[in-house]
Parts: C-alpha cells; structure tokens; sequence
C-alpha cells in the first residue's frame, strides 16, 4: 500500500501544482489582455496625434503657399514699378518736365477752391485764372507722365497690400508653429 499512497500523494502533488499552475496561467492572460487593452488605446492616442499633425502640416503648407504667392506678386510688382519709373524718368528728362502733375493737379484745385468760395476783386481773379491757364499748360505737356504717376500709385498700393497679405500669412505660419 505504500506505493498506492505514494501515488496518491505524488497525484495530489501534481494536482496542486496544476492547480497553481493553472492559476498563473489566468493571471499572465489577464496581464496580456489588460496590456492588449493599453498598447490598443495607445495606437489610438498615436493615431490621433498623427491625424492632427498631418491637418496642421497641411495648414502650414497652404499657409507658406499663400504667402510666397504674395512675396512673389510683391516681387513682380516691384519690377513693374520700377519698369514704369524708369520711363517716367526718361519721359521727364525727354520732355524737360521738372514738376510732378499731381501737384500741378492739387494746385489747380486749391487756387479753383478759392476761386469759388472767397470773394476776390476782379484783378485778383483774373490773376489766378491766368495762374491755372499756366498750370494746366503744363498739365497737358506732362500728359504722358501724369499716366505714369498714376499708374505708379497704384502698382505702388498694390505692392503694400500684397506685402500687408504676407506679412499676415507669415504671422499665422508662426502662431502655428508655436503651438
């Protein structure tokens, strides 16, 4: 009977150590779901912190696209401004125009602004209407390059506007880049 109780013993033994065994085993699949569980939420995390990098990189790109194309209308505004001074230049000097017509223009309004609104004797009007004769003379002699002046303040607004735009564009690119 020794044997049998032996065996018995020794079938216990490997009972309980199954037992025990079988028990670590729940517990390391349960430590393998809970971590299943935390590297899953973790890709989600990652996945989301993507996501939003991808959007801001691609708002920081439209945001650098716009405004190079700004710098880049600035820069060709620039040349055409320099373009048509360059004939102002050369008109003027061809003409022998040492005035600016616009303010011959501004002349013009103010001596007619007085003209109309104060009462001047007959000689001191007939005065300055010979001055705006003179002044507008010199207008149409200038006709060419008071287009120019013209055209020159626009290109001239039109380079502030464009730089005022990038220069906006280039303040939201760095308020992106901070945060």
């Amino acid at each position: 009977m020794v044997p049998g109780k032996e065996l018995k013993k020794g079938i216990t033994e490997l009972k309980n150590t199954l037992n025990k065994l079988n028990i670590e085993k729940e517990e390391w699949f349960t430590e393998k779901e809970s971590l299943k569980k935390e590297v899953s939420n973790l890709i989600s995390q990652i996945k989301k912190i993507k996501f939003s990098k991808d959007t801001d990189n691609k708002e920081m790109q439209k945001l650098k696209s716009e405004r190079d194309k700004y710098n880049n209308k600035v820069k060709e505004l620039i040349l055409k401004f320099k373009k048509l001074n360059s004939q102002k230049q050369k008109i003027m000097k061809d003409k022998k125009i040492t005035f600016n017509p616009t303010e011959i223009s501004k002349q013009i309004e103010t001596i007619d602004y007085s003209i109309q609104t104060e009462a001047l004797s007959f000689e001191k009007e007939k005065k300055f209407m010979i001055q705006i004769r003179h002044l507008k003379k010199q207008m149409a002699e200038a006709g060419e390059v008071q287009g120019l002046f013209k055209e020159l303040k626009e290109v001239s607004d039109e380079i502030k506007k464009a730089k005022d735009k990038a220069e906006e564009c280039h303040q939201k690119l760095q308020k992106e880049i901070k945060n």
